[in-house]
């Protein structure tokens, strides 16, 4: 007897195990000049669209959550309607990790017997995202450039905030 309940805690372990695991939706791996799984990661990481699609509000009775984040499309789908979307924020997680930042894939599926979740990219075999975005992701802290002339000349306006670095030559006739 004990060796079967020590076989059957094995068995329930291994299916919870399984449970918890993403799959990665091989239909849709990431090509040649999409952006890496660390910048999609980071964008997403950005756009609140994860935290949304797991706190619909308490009014939803909706079976089937969807936000968007441009073509990154984040489905949330309940078996039972009045309860609130158990591990959630963990299925969404464990699908970035494992197939997006850990794979090369858009997205995938988590599915337990309460719930499933699913990331894609709904612009495939396009980018989910416009080019100047993921550019954005790839420069963390864009430089920033002051320049004190004094007095500034009259047709000069004034920047506060990040200013594109110059190019060409400087007044003085020396070069950025």
């Amino acid at each position: 007897m004990g060796k079967f309940l020590l076989a059957a805690a094995a068995v329930l372990t291994a299916m919870l195990h399984i449970a918890a695991a993403a799959f990665c939706d091989t239909s849709q791996p990431r090509l040649d000049g999409d952006p890496s799984g660390d910048k999609i990661a980071e964008i997403l990481a950005n756009s609140y669209t994860r935290e949304n699609a797991c706190s619909p509000p308490s009014h939803n009775r909706d079976s089937v959550i969807t936000r968007k984040h441009f073509g990154m499309l984040y489905n949330a789908t309940r078996i039972i309607i009045d309860k609130p979307l158990p591990n959630c924020t963990e299925a969404f997680t464990d699908i970035v990790a494992q197939c997006i930042t850990g794979g090369n894939y858009w997205g995938g599926i988590w599915a337990s017997t309460e719930a499933t979740y699913t990331i894609s990219n709904t612009m495939y075999p396009a980018s989910a995202f416009p080019p100047d975005i993921a550019r954005r992701a790839e420069i963390a802290d864009p430089p920033i450039v002051f320049a004190i002339v004094d007095p500034a000349p009259a047709n000069w306006d004034v920047v506060i905030g990040p200013v594109p670095l110059p190019t060409g030559p400087l007044p003085d006739g020396g070069d950025f």
